[in-house]
């Protein structure tokens, strides 16, 4: 840490205010130990492992991420996320359609070209 506190250094920052608060009352390095020992063990706001095991388990099953992609009736392929967010469009032409079928088979309105989960 040099002379320049800076935004994105959080434990340096508390460190720099511990430090200084320990210098004005001594009684605050105690007090700043106490607090670090009762934080020993907790991960991100759980409480011990087994909720932490328990809590990022439960928000994975509902991140569902993926992508795929399908034939639109415009001669497009779009590509979404399983959210479904629309990542891409992508226009087919007299070249790129081709491709496109070479790739994927027949292009029929709605048909869904491909699909790949990243999440189990």
């Amino acid at each position: 840490m040099s002379h320049v506190v800076l935004h994105d250094d959080a434990a340096n920052r508390r460190l720099m205010l511990l430090a200084l608060a320990g210098h004005l009352a001594p009684q605050v390095w105690q007090q700043g130990a106490d607090a670090a020992l009762a934080r020993l063990g907790h991960l991100a706001g759980y409480r011990d492992f087994d909720d932490a095991v328990t809590g990022i388990a439960a928000n994975d099953c509902h991140q569902n991420v993926g992508l795929r992609g399908c034939y639109t009736a415009t001669g497009v392929i779009r590509v979404e996320d399983t959210s479904p967010k629309t990542l891409k469009e992508i226009q087919l032409n007299r070249f790129t359609r081709p491709v496109a079928r070479l790739a994927f088979g027949r292009l029929e309105p709605d048909r869904k070209l491909f699909h790949v989960q990243l999440d189990p």
